[in-house]
């Protein structure tokens, strides 16, 4: 009789004995499945929430404990805008904090959710310098 193979809650593949199943070592995120004696590929739908950029003043020690707060309740990731400067919707010019160096200091402050600029703009940072910057946030 053939070993059966059962999906667990957390997406791996084991047999009705408790070994690994046939993928589970070529699937370290756990997104695959037995159907119908075929593989196939569960997708996971990651969720991430961006921070405040320029809806109001928000310092570090805000910003810091909005991130914590993100990730403890399980968000995937957090992203920053890396705008320079907002004006002609009838508010006051304004621009937010430089969003690679607040990246970096999110960085060493959280552990698991992944971090990102909404954007990356060439016009006011040469790619040289955002490669630089995008590598020392995540060294």
């Amino acid at each position: 009789m053939a070993r059966g193979v059962l999906r667990r809650a957390a997406g791996r593949e084991e047999h009705a004995d408790g070994s690994p199943g046939p993928a589970a070592s070529r699937d370290p995120l756990g997104v695959l499945a037995l159907a119908r004696g075929r593989i196939v590929v569960l997708r996971s739908v990651r969720v991430g929430v961006q921070l405040p950029e320029v809806e109001r003043d928000v310092r570090w020690p805000e910003l810091l404990a909005m991130a914590r707060a993100a990730e403890d309740c399980g968000f995937d990731s957090i992203w920053l805008g890396d705008h320079l400067l907002y004006r002609g919707d009838g508010r006051r010019e304004r621009g937010p904090w430089e969003a690679w160096t607040r990246l970096a200091g999110l960085a060493a402050a959280t552990e698991r959710v992944r971090l990102g600029p909404l954007v990356a703009c060439a016009g006011f940072h040469p790619p040289g310098l955002i490669a630089k910057m995008a590598r020392r946030s995540t060294s």
